[in-house]
């Protein structure tokens, strides 16, 4: 079912895809930073470095002599996380700058790319990974085009999402699950949003597991699965607070979906419960939440999927959503406490990593976007901190625009391309850094929710 209703959505978008490559004009336009209050965050001597490495960046993924690497990448390889249509992403934010004239067509072909992907290959459906991320890239690209064909390609879209939200076994976590549909829904506001939204709420109401301090939800099967290769065990008992794949980027995911008049209260009451629940296992120690709760394990410097910095960030979204002070000043002290952090506090094994997702760049964009909404000198400094400490990275000739993936624990460096870990987030954080272009993009983060 889910594969024929894919099919049928893709024959649209494909048809959408052919006549935007062929038609002069171009969608989206630069906004001042005037317009939205948007800072350039880097000095001068950094700023030239950061475009130059965009640039290159661009110049690489262009060139096409950059095979797909190993793992993940090579399996989501159109995927808005680690595919073409992330990198559509990268080359949509540069266009949008007015640093580079080809970077539109680029932009066009990476998009068509992963929509005719969607054809040719059986995607899940979550953000990162499948067909609502190729959806929230083409939606958020071409937001200024609507007809009768784009509303019949998001009413298939829908029904395909409703059916897999259906399933027992779809988790409630932001990566692959329903914290990330939030967040297509946010984008894409189509006529089933609503009834989306429903189905949704009615999932994590089912399955959010009660406590005298609120609400929290399962770990997805795949991180049981992760535990077990680990542990040698099933998990019993244990919960993640974490962004990508605990509660907290569920929730986040919840409240950016905020915009749904007939579900505000039941949203509402949901996200204050699992709040309390996180807020509940705050510590006093060196660590403000653990990594796991039910487990004994050390807590992760992290950047945005892990550890206290992506966490501070979604709740202080979330408190600024429902008008709630004092939680706003408790995550505000958290990322406070963070911004302090440097390279030598971070694990050994990912010290040279420059990726968005648990690297020096999240982290560099995360401070980024603290300082534009708080306009905080320790905020400032910290994002700088982490953007001076991607570009030492480069190396010239190297990888993709010079930098290559470190993972550490023994593994060879590596030429990544994708949006979570790859090149293209990278650029797309350099740009939010050295342009005054508003990265809304960072919405994929729960970074904003505007």
């Amino acid at each position: 079912m889910l594969h024929g209703l894919q099919h049928r959505w893709y024959c649209i978008m494909v048809r959408w895809s052919d006549r935007l490559l062929k038609e002069s004009p171009r969608v989206g336009s630069v906004r001042s930073a005037t317009d939205l209050g948007w800072r350039i965050l880097l000095p001068s001597r950094l700023r030239q470095q950061a475009l130059d490495s965009v640039s290159s960046i661009a110049r690489d993924l262009c060139a096409g002599d950059n095979p797909v690497s190993s793992g993940i990448e090579s399996i989501w390889d159109h995927s808005l996380g680690y595919g073409s249509a992330g990198i559509a992403l990268f080359f949509h934010y540069l266009h949008l700058s007015e640093t580079d004239p080809g970077a539109a067509n680029w932009r066009d072909r990476f998009m068509s790319a992963s929509t005719r992907a969607v054809a040719r290959q059986r995607m899940p459906c979550d953000l990162y990974r499948g067909i609502a991320g190729v959806a929230w890239s083409w939606k958020h690209i071409h937001r200024n085009l609507s007809d009768e064909k784009t509303a019949a390609a998001w009413a298939e879209i829908d029904q395909t999402l409703q059916a897999w939200m259906q399933l027992r076994t779809t988790p409630a976590e932001l990566f692959e699950g329903a914290g990330g549909l939030c967040l297509y829904l946010a984008e894409s506001r189509g006529a089933q949003a609503e009834e989306l939204l429903g189905l949704i709420l009615s999932k994590l109401e089912r399955d959010a597991q009660r406590f005298p301090a609120g609400v929290a939800f399962l770990m997805s099967p795949a991180m049981r699965r992760h535990w077990v290769s680990n542990f040698g065990q099933e998990p019993t008992n244990v919960w993640k607070i974490s962004v990508a794949h605990g509660s907290v980027g569920c929730l986040g995911g919840l409240a950016a979906a905020l915009t749904f008049d007939l579900c505000h209260e039941r949203s509402v009451r949901l996200l204050k419960a699992g709040v309390e629940w996180v807020w509940s296992h705050q510590s006093n120690g060196l660590r403000a939440f653990p990594e796991m709760v039910g487990a004994d394990l050390p807590s992760r410097t992290g950047g945005w999927c892990n550890g206290d910095l992506g966490i501070a960030l979604v709740l202080c979204q979330i408190a600024r959503r429902l008008n709630r002070a004092d939680w706003l000043d408790r995550s505000l002290a958290i990322a406070r406490s963070e911004a302090a952090v440097r390279i030598d506090s971070v694990e050994e094994n990912n010290r040279d990593n420059y990726c968005l997702c648990h690297g020096h760049a999240g982290r560099g964009h995360i401070f980024n976007r603290l300082y534009q909404f708080t306009g905080e000198d320790c905020f400032v400094e910290a994002a700088i901190y982490w953007f001076e400490q991607c570009l030492a990275l480069r190396t010239s000739g190297a990888g993709i625009g010079g930098f290559q993936l470190q993972e550490g624990f023994g593994r060879e460096p590596k030429s990544t391309r994708g949006f979570l870990m790859g090149a293209s987030g990278l650029g797309l954080a350099l740009l939010a850094a050295a342009t005054s272009v508003p990265p809304e993009w960072d919405r994929l983060l729960l970074a904003s929710t505007s």
